[in-house]
């Protein structure tokens, strides 16, 4: 029975062979009860291990069904660029004005599918884990981000893959150091990932049909995120430009660019507005997700 922990009634409970006692209840408390939000935190912090472990083995499963394995990994980033590349670079001539294009359009698209993964894969996180849900108790966003540390683990190949890829086109150029930079972007990255997932991993878990909707918005954000054109060379609009620079993703794949193609450093503010709203986004969704709490164990 699911009683409030505040009661102090006591419960009549009748025995197979007719006798009764009575049992204080004053102790008892909800199941899946929404916690304060420190103690909730401390809880996903305790559950590390299981986030750990649970992403590792998901991760090491992935694509086993399959006769190439994890050689998609590889495959599938560089099948997308080619596609886009002739769609975009050849017959749209994006491509003008742009040097190594191959390696431009490689990461942007690699990378944004990082930064978009939160948005187009957490609609079936918390339907999908309704048996775990049902059964222990637990702080369900655990199961959102270690679908998020999952994804961490998954993009390591296949952002190394592009990296190599678009500098095999400017090897006249040699490396620079600011390759390393590359590192901590992409933890943001995936920290910001895992905050939109937390929003969305609520909102779908109640409305499902919203999944349909983000499959257009995530279009929409891909095209506005610079993944195949330079802004500069289609609007000199001062107003549109300050628009574009405050889409993270934007901003994450100039800074990515930057790093590996153009061998500078991102500047200071660049740096400041990625690191803001990458850690704002985590935690914004985590008390969004965290506000729901009781009404997961219901999802139907």
């Amino acid at each position: 029975m699911r009683k409030d922990k505040d009661s102090d009634l006591a419960t009549s409970v009748r025995l197979a062979k007719g006798s009764a006692i009575l049992v204080d209840d004053a102790g008892l408390a909800p199941i899946n009860a929404r916690p304060q939000f420190k103690h909730y935190v401390v809880d996903i912090w305790k559950r590390r291990h299981f986030i750990w472990a649970d992403s590792k083995g998901r991760q090491a499963t992935r694509h086993q069904d399959l006769l190439l394995g994890r050689i998609w990994d590889v495959i599938n980033p560089l099948l997308n660029a080619g596609v886009y590349g002739v769609l975009f670079g050849v017959l749209l001539k994006t491509s003008h004005g742009i040097q190594n294009f191959i390696g431009y359009l490689v990461l942007g698209v690699v990378f944004f599918g990082f930064i978009s993964h939160g948005l187009t894969a957490a609609g079936s996180v918390v339907r999908g884990s309704k048996s775990l849900i049902t059964s222990f108790n637990f702080p369900i966003a655990s199961v959102v981000i270690a679908a998020g540390t999952r994804h961490f683990m998954e993009s390591i190949v296949p952002g190394l893959v592009s990296i190599i890829f678009a500098l095999g086109f400017q090897i006249d150029k040699g490396l620079s150091w600011t390759i390393i930079l590359v590192f901590p972007l992409y933890v943001l990255i995936h920290i910001f990932s895992t905050g939109v997932m937390l929003f969305v991993a609520r909102l779908t878990a109640f409305l499902p049909d919203l999944k349909s909707l983000l499959v257009v918005v995530n279009r929409a954000w891909f095209y506005c995120s610079g993944v195949f054109f330079e802004l500069s060379r289609f609007t000199s609009n001062e107003v549109l430009i300050y628009i574009f620079h405050l889409n993270p993703a934007f901003l994450f794949l100039s800074a990515i660019r930057d790093c590996v193609l153009y061998q500078t450093i991102p500047s200071i503010d660049v740096w400041g507005y990625l690191m803001v709203v990458s850690f704002l986004t985590f935690g914004f969704g985590l008390i969004f997700f965290w506000q729901a709490e009781d009404r997961y164990v219901g999802v139907k």
